[in-house]
Formats: structure tokens, sequence, C-alpha cells
């Protein structure tokens, strides 16, 4: 099973499901740079999990924080605030897990809309539900799931090891 059931599509009416994975551009939070979400993915072979904050940041928080967030999968962080009202503590291990053998804190995978291209908008994320986009190592969109079912993403992922 490569793409999940659909009855969340309507939370990231951008990203269907079984299709590419489509960019647009962002501001990284980190140094404010201007760039498009896709270039923050490298072809290394890992699952991508696109979080796309609601109205309340907190469950976005959340699924950071959850055991359902694998160290394996790059987890990409997409917040609705501007990147100089985005205040966060780049110390913060929800945020900015240590990674690496080094054990390292990447600041880069936070990002913020661009104010003359939204990603909420061209996207169609729910502004007040968020959602988290599951994207395969192909870059194609393997699911989309309600940021407070981090259940569905456990079992989704299991089922993937299983084979």
């Amino acid at each position: 099973m490569l793409v999940g059931p659909d009855p969340w599509q309507p939370l990231a009416q951008g990203y269907p499901l079984g299709m590419r994975f489509h960019s647009a551009p962002v501001i990284r939070w980190a140094d404010a740079r201007r760039m498009d979400l896709g270039h923050a993915i490298t072809a290394d072979g890992r699952w991508r999990l696109m979080v796309f904050a609601g109205q309340d940041p907190a469950q976005a928080f959340d699924l950071l924080r959850s055991p359902a967030r694998d160290p394996a999968h790059d987890t990409l962080l997409i917040l609705q605030s501007g990147h100089r009202e985005t205040v966060l503590d780049p110390t913060d291990p929800s945020v900015f897990p240590a990674t690496g053998t080094l054990g390292l804190r990447n600041p880069e995978t936070v990002f913020c809309p661009d104010p003359a291209q939204d990603i909420f908008d061209m996207r169609g994320i729910d502004r007040d539900a968020g959602a988290l986009v599951l994207v395969r190592p192909d870059q194609y969109v393997a699911h989309v799931i309600p940021l407070d079912r981090q259940d569905i993403l456990t079992d989704f992922l299991a089922q993937i090891r299983a084979g």
C-alpha cells in the first residue's frame, strides 16, 4: 500500500493522494531565505512528513514530540505566521531534534509562508485544522492526515514496514 485512503483529502486539497508533491515558495525560518519547499528535500530515500500547522500551532508541536515522529523520516514544519513574528527556541528538541552522529540540531526544517505567494492558499491547506502530508521517497503524496490523528500515521507506516 503506497497511498492511504482519502477521507482527509480536504485538509490539503492541493496535494492529491498518489500525485507528485508540488512545491511552493516559503521563507525558511532560520535565515529568512525565500526558497521553494521542494528544495528542502534531498534525494536520500527517506519519507517526508510535511507538518502544516493549523490555527493553533500547538497541535503541530505535539505531533513533533510524539512517538509517531520517527527520526528516520525527514520532518518539515510549515507555520502560518510570518518569519518575523515566529519566535522559536533553537535548542527546543521537540522542534529541532538532535540528528546524525554528532547530535546536531537543524533549524532549517521550519518554514513560514512567503507573503507574496502563501503556500496555505496555493495548496489549499486547511488553515484551521492544518494537515500532515506524508510524502514518499519518490516525492509522491502517500497520505493526508489530521494533526490530531497520529495513530493513523503510525499504522500506515507500520503497514509499509511490514511490506
